[in-house]
């Protein structure tokens, strides 16, 4: 009989599950710069405030800067502030809980 490996005990495929306070920081941060919900077009002022705040950055987007105000390349960085949102929002568009 071969003995299962030890490695992939446990372990799931996909992305690794937010952590609870982190999407709710970045939706803090969010209301705070653009309470009018247009967060796109203040992105520069929302990014300089998460690094302010300190909020870790996505898995995805740590490089060796590992800052807000450095992204890989700003598609990546709206998706991450977008999928953020969604968590704590819900899924409406409209950014109120669904």
């Amino acid at each position: 009989m071969i003995a299962a490996s030890t490695k992939d005990e446990g372990r799931k495929r996909g992305p690794k599950p937010f952590g609870e306070r982190g999407p709710q920081q970045v939706a803090l941060i969010v209301d705070r710069v653009a309470p009018n919900g247009d967060w796109r077009s203040k992105l520069p002022d929302v990014q300089e405030a998460l690094d302010e705040d300190k909020i870790p950055l996505p898995a995805r987007m740590e490089t060796k800067r590992s800052r807000w105000l450095d992204p890989p390349d700003k598609p990546t960085l709206v998706k991450a502030i977008k999928e953020r949102l969604k968590r704590v929002r819900g899924k409406s568009k409209t950014g109120t809980p669904a």
